[in-house]
């Protein structure tokens, strides 16, 4: 049976600072956004913020200052921010989805609900990294999109072993986009 399945698309451009303000500000204008301040943050078991940085400023440092903005537009700590949008050490559901891909064109289908996945779009343009567009995750995250040159990447399966500390398969997803 299909549903109607509603997006948000959300268009951000400047330093990665204001790119992470931008997804913040578009985020608490949804639904769930309005409710996300009644909402308490956990940090993971194990999380260290010097960790976190030092991963993030060595692979990525635009996404590094990106969780800057995030963290300023939802008025929440860098703390919480880094935890909960940027570390190996997060939950993930199960779910799998496959795709197809030629020279001119890449679909993917999404197999599961779409409540296990965020609905927002992001057209981003951060000054000194490639724009992309792509599905978020987790704000900083990306279950698959494109950069401007065409290049598509995607996540198609995510590893339930135990978690170790490292980056985020969202984050390295964007990561090569980025690049």
């Amino acid at each position: 049976m299909n549903k109607p399945w509603r997006v948000d698309v959300l268009q951000c451009r400047g330093s990665s600072y204001d790119v992470g303000k931008q997804m913040a500000e578009g985020f608490l204008k949804t639904t769930r956004g309005a409710t996300f301040h009644r909402r308490k943050g956990h940090q993971p078991f194990g999380f260290d913020l010097k960790d976190a940085q030092a991963a993030l400023c060595t692979y990525a440092p635009n996404i590094w200052e990106e969780l800057h903005g995030l963290a300023d537009g939802l008025k929440i700590p860098l703390e919480r921010a880094a935890a909960q949008y940027s570390n190996a050490r997060l939950s993930f559901p199960k779910r799998g989805c496959s795709s197809v891909m030629t020279n001119v064109f890449y679909g993917r289908n999404y197999d599961y609900s779409p409540r296990r996945y965020d609905p927002t779009l992001v057209a981003i343009q951060p000054k000194g990294v490639h724009a992309s567009l792509a599905f978020a995750d987790r704000f900083t995250g990306r279950v698959d999109g494109m950069n401007e040159h065409g290049l598509c990447a995607g996540l198609h399966f995510v590893n339930y072993r135990p978690v170790r500390p490292g980056l985020v398969c969202i984050l390295i997803v964007r990561m090569v986009l980025d690049q």
